[in-house]
């Protein structure tokens, strides 16, 4: 289950990381609700959205703060809650809407676009053609290009934005460059001194002893299973060779 929680996040306050504390702590059927109801699934909080509202704003009179700046902060605020809770969290920039009723259904949609939700958005496109003045597309192309079918993916994901792009509208694309020479060896160090480098590829018998065992690993086991697990369900189904394999 995810846990919503949007705003321009200017600043990162106390109450507020004591009210995530708390949120997460209490059984859901316990927490108060504005409406009096209980969500019908009861699986605890597994991950927090925070969505940055008026991204593409700053040094502005309404937003003085640039997005990657509040991103920081964010970040910040949350990684404590994970290391504590295990509970996952993902940071999503919202574009700035003109004061509108729709304004909670855009955030949403927003969101399921920059998640799971943008390669749906291929083939079942969440918004009309000609409805949107501003997509950014923050870290999304090489997401796309790493998990979907690379260029093509890409190239469909980019007519699908095209389309939905008012006349006079804007795509803002920020993503990872490739350095020159990338084909070149690199020799990374790392520490195995912080913790076990004994059955690093242990799967654990449930989600709660699967986060211990990965805590408990040293910063080169934890890279040893990354080295295995990156793209493998994509070249077990033959859509990956080996190029796509760490070491």
């Amino acid at each position: 289950m995810n846990l919503l929680f949007p705003g321009r996040h200017l600043l990162n306050a106390v109450f507020q990381e004591q009210y995530l504390r708390h949120v997460l702590e209490t059984p859901l059927a316990e927490l108060a609700f504005p409406d009096g109801r209980t969500p019908a699934a009861q699986e605890p909080i597994g991950q927090i959205i925070f969505a940055i509202t008026s991204a593409n704003q700053e040094h502005s009179r309404y937003n003085p703060i640039p997005f990657h700046v509040r991103a920081i902060g964010v970040d910040r605020l949350a990684r404590p809650l994970r290391e504590v809770y295990g509970v996952g969290y993902r940071i999503i920039g919202i574009p700035h809407y003109a004061p509108t009723p729709r304004f909670a259904e855009n955030v949403l949609k927003e969101i399921e676009e920059q998640t799971e939700g943008h390669l749906r958005n291929i083939t079942q496109p969440i918004f009309e053609d000609n409805a949107i003045d501003t997509t950014i597309c923050n870290s999304t192309l090489h997401e796309l290009w790493s998990y979907g079918d690379r260029a093509a993916t890409v190239h469909d994901y980019l007519a699908q934005k095209h389309r939905q792009t008012r006349p006079g509208g804007r795509l803002l694309i920020r993503d990872v460059v490739g350095p020159a020479g990338g084909k070149q060896e690199v020799y990374l160090w790392l520490n195995d001194q912080d913790g076990r480098n004994d059955n690093v590829f242990h799967a654990g018998a449930g989600r709660d002893e699967l986060v211990a065992h990965l805590n408990g690993l040293s910063t080169y086991g934890r890279f040893q299973r990354f080295a295995r697990d990156f793209l493998a369900w994509q070249r077990a189904e033959g859509r990956r060779g080996t190029e796509s394999q760490l070491g």
